[in-house]
């Protein structure tokens, strides 16, 4: 088949460089696309799938493209639509994440073939830990541990989830490994409750994400299946594909065999994600797997300065040899300023150089908006206290995404205290601290200076009516004795009354304080995000009520932290547009600012203390998706690549910092 030499086509090539229109003119045949940073992947993917239905005639329904985000897949499918004749045919395609289309696989030809029901429900990570939490001795985990606590659960998901995505035969693995060791509790603990796992998730009719892929896997064994999605699916474009696990590569592969029309692209320099079980070893083996795949480089970085595109690519080659293709990465961009590398005496000197920094750019029109800054950073929980005060002091607005995960959010934290000022027992509660903005908000100014010279010797119930307050507003004074009143019902009736109800306690919090009028009389931007927190919390608390049938707030709170609040990468709202953003690294992943800023590059955290999340060690044979030993990727490799993704998302400017000490001295990181 040839491409139309239309205008149309000649249209869609259209500012294309000379890379990536061979790749935007390749039809049949395996291709893998090494993209570099900046160098337009998502623009090639989306002018090649448009090629190939005007150009080359082929029908939209017969294309599949994975992206790695729900949101990355409608801006592409929109991508692909700006250049087609027919509008409407670009929505016979299928986008969207690997997990999204092997779901659609089951529910599709699965259920066609009777081999799948439509009641099964979906378990994100969240509900996933909440599954094992509930199921706890269905499982057989009570054998193990007393109770189920933050450790074992998130270390048990982890294998379930690996032994899942690599294959794991069990009984083999089993004589590979000393179970008995005590250093391989947890490892025997998982061994030993996987298949009960397993079973307790068809009985729930559940699937978690690992068991999506599972289950397709399983599902293309049967030839007549195979057959049937190979002659829907002849064209893949697979995109981020370091990121792939090995069971995903699997699965994909087989899919485009035997006449792998499969496009991949990504850039091994980028993989991130080795700790939810992703490999760089799927991209770096491609033309290993498939021998006649043709291999093309995107190199032109379109988006940063030459000085940012050469101090990032000398971070990047640093990785071991064996772990990376070798690139010669240019920008035609002009030249810019220097990367500014600063050392602080403390971290509270590098937050507030920072901060003024940022007031700077923005007083001498360096930037047009707050919004063209990004501070990026490993872990938001390590700067942000600090950073907030920085950047509140000095007016300037911003946005934080991955601050601890959802939970972490302010308004959230907040209404998990005031539930719990509710349910702490007789004599913990000596003051209002616990109740804080925006759940208890004040009418008057007064109100939180005559509270704060408030101690009570026992608790804060043994107030016998609202005079002994002292508190100047009768509005918030009444307000106050209703929630004291409140404590002192549910302390009286006993923990297990109805009042100790999670969905009771909530709104009777919310009711007795007011917060919902006052928020909606504010009718502002903050309080707009906060009643949204509030909206997004309660169906959380229904959500957990319902599955768990726990009404102990006790239970709640022990989950909550324990569980949620170890998940840094959750998204979350987002604010003020015209605000700096504050994000970690991994989320800013596809991303791109004008100027940003990357602090507290200190020893203690970039290379970091996350341990090693590949926990199951490698034994030839025992896996089936994962058959090779990958020496170079290590924790070292990875924190390169961290800081290497964080530094490609700068356009003009570029600001690594690094402190000598907080209470203790700190190295600079070595990369």
């Amino acid at each position: 088949m040839s491409i139309k030499a239309t205008d149309r086509t000649t249209k869609i090539l259209e500012g294309l460089s000379d890379e990536q229109r061979i790749v935007a003119i390749h039809l049949d045949g395996p291709l893998q696309v090494i993209a570099g940073p900046g160098s337009g992947k998502t623009e090639t993917m989306a002018r090649r799938a448009a090629v190939l239905i005007d150009g080359f005639g082929v029908d939209p329904a017969n294309m599949l493209l994975t992206t790695f985000t729900e949101k990355a897949a409608e801006n592409l499918r929109n991508r692909v639509k700006k250049f087609v004749t027919d509008k409407y045919a670009v929505e016979n395609l299928t986008i969207g994440t690997i997990h999204s289309i092997c779901l659609n696989l089951l529910e599709t030809f699965g259920i066609q073939f009777g081999k799948f029901s439509r009641s099964i429900r979906v378990l994100d990570e969240n509900q996933q830990s909440l599954f094992v939490w509930t199921n706890f001795e269905e499982i057989g985990l009570s054998e193990f541990f007393d109770e189920p606590n933050a450790e074992s659960v998130s270390e048990v998901i982890k294998l379930y989830s690996q032994f899942m995505e690599k294959g794991t035969t069990l009984s083999v693995f089993s004589n590979k490994v000393d179970l008995e060791n005590e250093d391989n509790k947890t490892m025997k603990v998982a061994v030993r409750t996987y298949e009960r796992y397993l079973q307790t998730l068809e009985n729930e009719q559940a699937l978690d994400f690992s068991s999506i892929l599972r289950k397709t896997r399983e599902l293309l064994n049967e030839p007549t299946i195979l057959n049937a999605v190979r002659s829907k699916f002849k064209y893949l474009m697979i995109d981020e594909y370091q990121d792939t696990n090995p069971l995903q590569d699997e699965i994909l592969r087989l899919v485009a065999s035997p006449l792998n029309n499969l496009m991949v692209i990504g850039d091994d320099d980028q993989s991130l994600y080795r700790f939810r079980g992703a490999t760089v070893t799927n991209f770096l083996s491609f033309t290993s797997n498939i021998p006649s795949a043709k291999r093309v480089f995107l190199t032109e970085n379109r988006r940063s300065t030459p000085q940012i595109v050469a101090a990032s690519s000398l971070i990047a080659s640093t990785i071991p040899s064996e772990g990376r293709f070798e690139k010669q990465l240019f920008t035609k961009n002009a030249s810019g300023e220097p990367v500014i590398l600063s050392e602080f005496e403390t971290d509270e000197d590098e937050i507030n150089s920072i901060a003024e920094t940022i007031l700077s750019l923005k007083e001498h029109g360096k930037v047009t908006s707050f919004s063209d800054i990004a501070i990026l950073s490993y872990s938001i929980s390590s700067i942000f206290p600090r950073l907030k005060e920085a950047l509140d002091s000095l007016g300037i607005p911003f946005q934080v995404k991955g601050d601890k995960s959802f939970i972490g959010q302010p308004t959230v934290q907040a209404l998990m205290s005031g539930m719990w000022f509710f349910v702490r027992r007789r004599g913990d509660v000596k003051d209002f601290s616990m109740l804080a903005e925006p759940i208890l908000n004040f009418s008057s100014e007064k109100t939180r200076d005559e509270l704060s010279m408030l101690s009570f010797e026992s608790d804060v119930i043994d107030i016998a009516n609202e005079s002994v307050l002292g508190v100047t507003s009768k509005y918030d004074s009444s307000r106050l004795f209703k929630l004291l009143s409140l404590r002192k019902e549910i302390l009286s009736s006993g923990y297990r009354s109805g009042y100790t109800d999670l969905v009771d306690l909530f709104f009777k919090l919310i009711t007795a304080a007011d917060t919902l009028k006052f928020l909606t009389l504010e009718n502002s931007p903050d309080s707009e995000e906060q009643l949204n927190q509030i909206g997004r919390f309660s169906n959380f608390v229904l959500g957990y009520s319902d599955e768990t049938g726990s009404r102990k707030f006790s239970d709640f709170k022990s989950y909550v932290y324990a569980i949620l609040n170890r998940n840094t990468d959750s998204p979350n709202i987002d604010g003020n547009s015209e605000a700096v953003v504050i994000q970690t690294i991994h989320q800013s992943k596809g991303l791109e600012y004008p100027v940003v800023f990357m602090p507290g590059l200190v020893a203690s955290r970039i290379p970091g203390t996350r341990k090693d999340e590949d926990l199951i060690p490698f034994f030839q044979g025992v896996h089936r998706y994962w058959s090779i030993r990958n020496t170079f990727e290590n924790m070292d490799s990875d924190f390169i690549r961290v800081l290497y993704v964080g530094m490609t998302r700068a356009e003009k400017l570029l600001y690594l910092s690094h402190f000598k000490r907080i209470k203790k001295a700190n190295k600079p990181s070595p990369y």
